[in-house]
């Protein structure tokens, strides 16, 4: 369909705007027309279609299409802010743009787009934005987010201070082995110093300061562990 679409459009023709996106795989596809841009675009029932004089190309699963930061900067004056972050953490996630290439000015939705990037992470589902979200606006500093640790992948973690926040779903840590394998990590973890939170989805909509007030509580108690080493050693010295 998508390739069809960019065929009848046009020589100049790549695939555009949502139905990029879905192509690049940060969305599920609706059922919409497909969208396409072209220098002169030939009008097709069923096919809606941007013009532009500055066509830029690559080609992805054998279609035409614009690059994924073009795509990403064209969404940004379309997309509400929620589905236009989705859309930058999936990007960031699968390896498809860089944060620099999105640093953008003078084009409709450049102000949304830096506000998101001012927190873009490389978040695996919209839950992860949301949590990302909450501990911005809440002021804590900025984690790792999906940062291979050894074995195991946190979903936040703050290197310096050695904690980490696990956001359970229902989807991936409902049932009684993934309760399990849950439970295992976190032993290991921390069995290697590390203070280990979880939160859930229910939380985090209903309760978000209280997701922010343990975060905060568990850096200030790292903080106050790699100080006592320091005291004791003053004590023994005296």
């Amino acid at each position: 369909m998508f390739l069809a679409a960019v065929r009848a459009c046009g020589p100049s023709a790549v695939l555009s705007h949502f139905s990029a996106a879905v192509l690049y795989g940060w969305f599920d596809w609706d059922d919409r027309f497909p969208e396409v841009t072209a220098n002169h675009p030939r009008g097709h029932a069923g096919i809606y279609t941007h013009r532009s004089q500055s066509i830029e190309r690559t080609e992805f699963k054998g279609i035409p299409v614009t690059p994924p930061a073009r795509t990403l900067i064209d969404l940004a004056g379309k997309l509400p802010y929620a589905g236009l972050r989705r859309a930058v953490n999936e990007a960031l996630n699968r390896g498809q743009v860089k944060v620099s290439e999105l640093v953008t000015r003078g084009h409709r939705g450049a102000a949304k787009l830096r506000k998101i990037l001012a927190t873009a992470a490389p978040t695996r589902n919209e839950y992860e934005d949301i949590v990302l979200a909450v501990l911005h606006q809440g002021g804590l500093p900025k984690p790792d987010v999906n940062v291979r640790r050894g074995r195991h992948i946190p979903d936040f973690r703050w290197p310096e201070h050695r904690v980490i926040l696990e956001a359970d779903s229902r989807k991936y840590h409902g049932h009684l082995l993934a309760r399990a394998d849950d439970a295992a990590r976190q032993a290991v973890l921390e069995a290697q110093g590390e203070i280990v939170l979880r939160t859930t989805w229910r939380e985090v909509v209903t309760r978000p300061a209280v997701v922010v007030a343990r975060v905060r509580a568990a850096l200030i108690e790292s903080k106050v562990r790699r100080a006592e080493p320091e005291q004791v050693d003053v004590r023994r010295a005296a």
